[in-house]
């Protein structure tokens, strides 16, 4: 059930704890929608940034113990001050849109990009994966990690740490799969994030 605009002012004036700064209360992102998401980034002047809900700040967790280069890249700072897991406003209709692909891992700067979009699997080989993905999925088949992951690119765009930590799988294990669909041309990595910046749509 999502707010009303009306309650919606009323969540933003709440969750101010600062001149740009929003902490939303766990069971007010459980109710976002999509619409709701899309006025607070409006009303907001998309000038805030808002603490990712306590599913991601796990995650982050998470991936500062098995990808430290990735996390320092996302969040390390000069000012011991600054708190992390803040973003803007402009990527919550994402998260709230894609809820179990989280805040997107698209931007990184010093260490290679794996984020992935169905754009990204756009021939023939790609088609094959895709197609023999879906037909286990309905025969509730078991599928390897490459086919899995090309199922998870065809429903919504994920990266593969968001990927590896959905399904409690290896990340190395998950970057070879990357490799293995690039290498018989079925997907297209692009790692750095300027070149991925075209594909993020808000």
């Amino acid at each position: 059930m999502s707010f009303k605009n009306k309650d919606l002012d009323k969540i933003i004036k709440n969750s101010t704890i600062s001149e740009n700064k929003l902490e939303f209360q766990e069971n007010d992102f459980a109710k976002f929608s999509y619409e709701n998401a899309q006025y607070i980034d409006e009303n907001t002047g998309k000038r805030f940034l808002f603490k990712l809900p306590n599913s991601e700040i796990q995650f982050f967790d998470w991936l500062r113990e098995v990808d430290p280069l990735v996390w320092n890249d996302l969040w390390k700072s000069d000012d011991l001050n600054e708190s992390p897991y803040y973003v803007s406003t402009i990527f919550l209709p994402l998260i709230i849109e894609n809820k179990d692909r989280g805040f997107p891992i698209c931007d990184l700067r010093t260490v290679d990009n794996y984020y992935f979009t169905i754009d990204h699997m756009v021939d023939e080989e790609s088609k094959v994966f895709m197609d023999v993905s879906k037909a286990k999925l309905e025969n509730r088949s078991r599928m390897t990690t490459t086919e899995l992951l090309s199922l998870e690119i065809s429903i919504a765009p994920i990266d593969i740490w968001h990927f590896a930590y959905k399904f409690k799988l290896d990340l190395n294990q998950c970057k070879e799969a990357v490799h293995s669909l690039s290498k018989d041309n079925a997907l297209v990595h692009l790692r750095e994030a300027e070149h991925i910046a075209p594909f993020i749509k808000f």
